[in-house]
């Protein structure tokens, strides 16, 4: 049992404590570009961030953005941080649903 239990604090040490605000919009600190603007939310995708500046993070993206660069280095995630994530058009811009 006590092996389980650090290997389970291990994990959440690999993911990394942030975890992105739904106050954000979705953004991180990959994205040096403004929130994505939208009408519908067809007009946004989701992003799973796997790199070290915005770690295990889900962020909402313009459909024909291009990904963020990774400007730290790229890290695992035990789940995809944009399994159980939704996109939503908020004010004409994309973002995160609450």
């Amino acid at each position: 049992m006590r092996s389980l239990l650090c290997l389970f604090v291990l994990v959440l040490a690999a993911c990394g404590a942030g975890a992105p605000s739904s106050s954000d919009g979705g953004g991180g600190a990959d994205l040096a570009l403004a929130p994505a603007s939208c009408q519908t939310v067809a007009d946004c995708r989701l992003y799973s961030s796997y790199c070290s500046t915005a770690p295990c993070q889900c962020l909402a993206l313009g459909r024909n953005d291009p990904d963020p660069p990774c400007t730290g280095t790229q890290m695992s995630c035990i789940v995809d941080p944009c399994a159980n994530a939704r996109l939503a058009c908020g004010g004409g811009r994309c973002i995160l649903a609450p």
